[in-house]
């Protein structure tokens, strides 16, 4: 009996330090993502012209010798190099910088700052430095509200059609998307296809993602359309994913 109390003390006293440590998390990565906020809101007012940074122009594979990167992203640039653009989507907390790594792991664990982080960052899949048909984009689904975790509320069918764009800002552009797809799946439907062949694959893709989704739009990306896919965890079922496709309409 005096052993199983110990015990009991220890898981007690175990699980308490990993609910602090969680909240300490949480509380740190609300703090971070504010400060980020209000570094490219200070900016939002202004345009810098001419930037020449060689460094920035050759991780973003930007060709050209001259480029206009809006200022809100220039403080962005000095923290993390990485950086390629901003999403925000209305009605939700879905409001953060898009970075750009090398492979798909490194930011599922580190954030913004380069630390190491439940978190993690919204990042573009690294195959999209030279596959730009099918834009994809990752973040986890929060505990605490961050992050992806507000792309839930897609799964109501209201909120699907009352909110259905996505404001994706590029350094040098902006630019709206329209949602015309939202499902749950798993891991085995390879919804993150990045390279297609010729537009009757393409189409192809489009007419799969497009039947999945939980309702029905009568939007139809085109052959030369461009589209954006969110994606997150969902707990619906083990290795489950719940997914937003979006086609650019400026």
């Amino acid at each position: 009996m005096k052993l199983l109390r110990l015990i009991s003390i220890a898981v007690f006293i175990l699980s308490l330090s990993m609910i602090f440590v969680g909240l300490r998390d949480s509380s740190l990565n609300q703090k971070q993502n504010e400060q980020i906020r209000d570094m490219a809101r200070s900016h939002n007012d202004q345009t810098i012209e001419d930037i020449r940074d060689e460094k920035i122009l050759e991780m973003k594979s930007i060709k050209v010798p001259k480029v206009e990167i809006g200022s809100k992203f220039i403080s962005l640039l000095e923290i993390n190099k990485d950086v390629i653009g901003w999403i925000s989507i209305e009605n939700t907390r879905v409001d953060y910088p898009v970075v750009l790594g090398f492979d798909n792991e490194h930011y599922l664990d580190h954030d913004f700052y380069g630390k190491k982080s439940r978190a993690g960052t919204i990042f573009m899949d690294f195959r999209n430095r030279s596959e730009k048909k099918h834009l994809i984009l990752y973040g986890h689904n929060m505990r605490d509200g961050s992050m992806f975790k507000d792309l839930i509320k897609y799964k109501k069918e209201s909120f699907f059609y009352d909110n259905p764009i996505i404001q994706f800002d590029f350094l040098s552009r902006n630019e709206r998307w329209e949602i015309f797809s939202a499902y749950v799946t798993d891991t085995n439907f390879y919804y993150i296809e990045t390279s297609f062949k010729n537009n009757a694959e393409f189409t192809s893709f489009i007419d799969e993602i497009k039947g999945k989704s939980k309702y029905k739009t009568d939007i139809y990306p085109e052959a030369n359309d461009q589209i954006l896919t969110l994606s997150t965890c969902t707990y619906d079922f083990s290795d489950a994913r719940f997914v937003i496709h979006a086609r650019k309409i400026n």
